[in-house]
């Protein structure tokens, strides 16, 4: 059985969505955690271009001839 895979950003947003739930259930400090998480995932993204864009480099410079 395959286990869909959701940030907590998208599971905020389906507790948002969903009628059954009341609004404002999540309290503040529990929003700060989802903010702090999503900023994690994005900065280790932007990390992780950013180290590609490096290599990548590296391999141009590499295969210049003079």
């Amino acid at each position: 059985m395959e286990i869909e895979k959701k940030s907590l950003a998208n599971l905020y947003m389906d507790t948002k969505n969903d009628s059954s739930c009341k609004e404002g259930s999540l309290d503040f400090s529990s929003l700060l955690i989802i903010d702090l998480i999503v900023n994690a995932e994005a900065q280790a993204i932007i990390k992780k271009n950013f180290l590609l864009g490096i290599e990548n480099s590296r391999i141009q410079v590499n295969n210049i001839k003079i």
